[in-house]
């Protein structure tokens, strides 16, 4: 599972948007949690695995 092999989880800009993105020990991305905000609440949080997928984001992986 995503969940099992990520070993660092870095606050990103993916396509433009704020994201959480997952990478294994050795830096190859794993995944991309993406929130869905409505007003000041999270509402959903889409979680992208498809290595094909997120391979076409452009993705800026932000200051801790």
């Amino acid at each position: 599972s995503l969940v099992y092999r990520a070993r660092l989880a870095r606050p990103a800009l993916v396509d433009g948007d704020v994201a959480v993105i997952v990478v294994a020990r050795r830096g190859r991305l794993l995944g991309v949690l993406r929130p869905l905000v409505r007003g000041e609440r999270i509402v959903e949080i889409e979680i992208l695995g498809d290595l094909e997928t997120i391979g076409g984001f452009e993705i800026a992986v932000l200051p801790d």
